[in-house]
């Protein structure tokens, strides 16, 4: 097995860890890092535990089962990709729709407000097509004093 290689990038004090090509024991060729030590380099810069996740999906998954969503419903905009909806529903939530803005196709604040109940556990805010949702600020504010987990995705 090879040596895993770590070259700096642009931020600072953050190393990415490039993969390496490896040969297996059938003699197939095949790239890798180890995923141990990424988490623990990453997880130092930021001060906190990191977890390698394979997808999105699967990263919204943890963050659900992590803060325990079952029987509870989980607010996500109407313009959202399927992975979301599935996340809540493996999570054991219950998906609940809100309207998005036509400015930025994104989460409507007007809309997440009446659609907020006592069994709220979640908000999910998708950000789209490459920009931030542009209330995301007021989002986080209003889920703050609610008492109600913020998730972007």
């Amino acid at each position: 097995m090879g040596k895993i290689k770590v070259t700096t990038c642009d931020i600072e004090g953050l190393y990415v860890i490039e993969p390496t090509v490896f040969k297996d024991e059938r003699g197939y060729f095949f790239e890798s890092f180890s995923q141990r030590e990424f988490e623990e380099k990453f997880g130092e810069y930021v001060k906190l535990g990191a977890r390698a996740i394979s997808s999105g999906g699967a990263g919204i998954l943890a963050i659900l089962e992590y803060i325990d969503v079952r029987g509870k419903d989980v607010i996500v905009p109407a313009n959202t990709f399927w992975a979301d909806v599935r996340a809540i529903q493996l999570a054991g939530g219950n998906p609940v729709f809100a309207d998005c803005n036509k400015e930025d196709l994104c989460l409507s604040l007007e809309d997440l407000k009446k659609k907020v109940t006592a069994n709220t556990k979640a908000v999910i805010v998708v950000h789209i097509g490459g920009h931030i949702a542009f209330q995301v600020k007021e989002i986080a504010a209003f889920c703050k004093a609610k008492g109600i987990e913020l998730v972007e995705d």
